[in-house]
């Protein structure tokens, strides 16, 4: 997986306040541990929708996500909003080979 990403609702009840921010977790056996990522978009943060990659572990090598269960906390301070959203990565079993082309009759 290349990026995490995320929105809200726009309008209506569940639109985030915009004091709303976005954390990550990775869940693992000792319980979650919050994840450092770099924004991809927008350049601050927002309430209404990010995507995040995976912070480089040298100079022009991203990592993807590695397989796993995560968790995305979106919460205004104070606890007056709080939601979350999980997501799990798996490893493709193989790899689909892409089908030749077929003659047109």
């Amino acid at each position: 997986m290349t990026a995490f990403g995320w929105c809200a609702p726009v309008s209506g009840p569940e639109r985030p306040p915009l004091a709303a921010v976005g954390t990550l977790f990775r869940l693992d056996a000792s319980g979650p541990r919050e994840l450092v990522f770099d924004r991809l978009e927008p350049a601050a943060p927002d309430a209404l929708g990010e995507l995040w990659v995976p912070v480089p572990q040298s100079v022009g090598r991203r990592p993807p996500w590695p397989p796993g269960r995560y968790v995305i906390r979106l919460a205004a301070p104070g606890g007056t909003f709080e939601r979350y959203l999980g997501i799990e990565v798996v490893r493709a079993v193989r790899e689909i080979e892409p089908a030749a082309p077929s003659a047109i009759p």
